[in-house]
């Protein structure tokens, strides 16, 4: 671990902690390489990238605009979604409520949810961690449509939609099959099982401790504390550079891909993790 150096980049925003080294040489060329990109590519989107090694943040660099038609410049405060990068801080969260005794991942679905009536699969053989690692062999596509695009949604229609999840035919259980399902249906049993959202529960054991001051589940803290927010862009949109009709609201802000952070906040998080 100590000779590793993780980069990450996310094309709308990404991390930078209070903890830093001596700049590497060895990425005097990258800044201009991304420059040159957009250049090429005409689409000056925000680009965010932090470099960790040896616990510390070795290069960041902040490119393009968080709002291409204000021109507004992409800053260490500005604050962007980072969609699907929000399942390891659910995972992270839900492995510490187990290390406290609260949780145990070995937990089937079927004593996750005793009042679910499943069908088509052996819900007393499916795991906590089975949802947590992509491998549960359960689909269920209206539990992941209502979290993530219409919002239409409330505590007992969450519990509804995970009852009705179905056997995934092309992936049964032990193989690994890329999904929200777990996360979602995780984050249902979260918040029953701890009495308080999911959301709240991240703050608690993850944001604050790590003083990642400008990162949350809500949209709405981050309007209502004036974060500056990035525009959703797309390269393959028709209109590049124009923000996406899409926007996240509360109700689509869900555990497998719903946090708002800042590249700082999220390379706190990196060197935590490593």
């Amino acid at each position: 671990m100590k000779k590793l150096a993780l980069t990450i980049v996310i094309t709308m925003g990404l991390a930078c902690p209070a903890l830093w080294a001596a700049p590497d040489p060895s990425f005097n060329d990258l800044g201009a390489l991304v420059s040159r990109t957009k250049a090429a590519t005409a689409h000056p989107s925000g680009t965010a990238i932090a470099i960790v090694k040896d616990g510390k943040v070795i290069y960041e660099g902040y490119f393009g605009f968080s709002d291409i038609a204000a021109r507004t410049p992409v800053e260490r405060d500005t604050v962007f979604y980072i969609a699907s990068a929000t399942k390891p801080f659910l995972a992270l969260g839900t492995l510490l409520k187990a290390a406290d005794g609260r949780l145990d991942t070995s937990t089937p679905l079927q004593a996750m949810f005793p009042d679910a009536r499943f069908a088509g699969f052996d819900a007393s053989a499916v795991t906590a961690k089975d949802l947590l690692v992509h491998a549960s062999g359960i689909d269920n596509e209206p539990l992941v449509w209502a979290t993530a695009f219409s919002g239409l949604h409330d505590a007992q229609t969450r519990r509804a939609l995970v009852s009705a999840s179905y056997a995934n035919e092309e992936a049964p259980r032990g193989t690994f099959d890329y999904t929200n399902v777990g996360y979602n249906a995780i984050s249902v049993w979260l918040d029953m099982e701890l009495g308080r959202p999911w959301q709240t529960q991240l703050g608690e054991t993850i944001f604050r401790p790590l003083g990642m001051t400008r990162t949350s589940a809500y949209i709405s803290e981050a309007e209502a504390k004036r974060w500056s927010m990035a525009e959703p862009y797309s390269f393959a949109a028709t209109e590049p550079n124009e923000p996406l009709y899409l926007r996240k609201h509360d109700d689509t802000m869900h555990a497998a891909g719903g946090l708002v952070s800042t590249a700082p906040d999220l390379a706190k998080f990196l060197i935590t993790q490593l």
